[in-house]
């Protein structure tokens, strides 16, 4: 999404699009064997495993793309440890965490620059991000063991079926949608992930007065996004029109790059009503 952010865009990217010079990228298939549950995640997520079928039109569009050597790697080691699989059954976050604390969702976290740094402040909140990029699941693989946190699970799967079979309703203390995909085109628009029908579907995922959270740099969509809201009758604006965007949220450097060159952000913060 942008269920899930896809680094492997070929439209002009959001702001916020990763950058993954860090290591040298190659072809997954060129890089040494792994575990078949490695070879599992690195599976087209078109229709992923244990699904019950797509009865929606995706936001996303899995290419074969690249991953680093760090990315695979991480993906080898570590996914067993923090992610946590998709399954058509309501997910016990106390479980999956191994403490009662309040539990936010992050939808399409990209590299996971933003999601770790929102996790390491705030300790006391429980984070389950939600991707389907390879590439951006290994790299926030990578920043949870170096940075220590936690505070956070992932889970590789289609953000709108997540939502359906795993979320409980009035579960969640919170809902992140940053940067998703845009979708310029106009006949591409309707593969944009926040429609009338999901965020209804996310509104009933949400406590009574948690939130929602969304973020983006094209105006088109922010102004979609402020339409479809405020026409959900479970969410209260929290400011007149766009808000703020609150400390939590930090600046990435793609974004400071964007808000030099003129570019613009919209945020919007709804809260969930009675």
């Amino acid at each position: 999404m942008n269920t899930n952010n896809p680094a492997d865009k070929p439209a002009t990217p959001p702001v916020n699009t990763p950058d993954t010079t860090a290591d040298s990228a190659a072809p997954a298939a060129a890089q040494a064997p792994v575990s078949p549950e490695t070879q599992a995640a690195l599976a087209s997520t078109a229709h992923a495993p244990n699904s019950p079928g797509a009865t929606h039109i995706r936001s996303f569009v899995h290419r074969r793309g690249h991953i680093t050597q760090g990315q695979l790697a991480a993906l080898e080691r570590l996914m067993g440890q923090w992610s946590i699989p998709y399954a058509p059954r309501r997910l016990d976050p106390a479980a999956a965490f191994g403490r009662q604390a309040p539990t936010v969702l992050e939808i399409g976290f990209g590299m996971g620059e933003t999601t770790e740094k929102i996790a390491l402040a705030r300790p006391d909140d429980n984070f389950l991000g939600v991707e389907v990029f390879n590439a951006g699941v290994g790299s926030l693989l990578r920043r949870i063991e170096d940075s220590s946190i936690p505070n956070l699970r992932i889970i590789q799967h289609d953000a709108v079926e997540v939502v359906r079979d795993m979320i409980a309703p009035d579960s969640l203390a919170g809902v992140h949608v940053y940067f998703p995909d845009p979708w310029p085109k106009k006949r591409h628009h309707k593969r944009r992930l926040l429609q009338p029908t999901f965020v209804s579907l996310l509104a009933s995922r949400i406590a009574p007065g948690g939130y929602i959270h969304c973020a983006t740099d094209w105006e088109d969509y922010a102004a979609q996004m402020l339409e479809v809201l405020s026409g959900e009758p479970l969410l209260a604006n929290t400011a007149d029109g766009y808000a703020l965007r609150p400390d939590y949220r930090p600046l990435t450097k793609f974004e400071n790059r964007g808000l030099r060159l003129g570019h613009g952000v919209w945020d919007l913060i709804f809260k969930r009503v009675a």
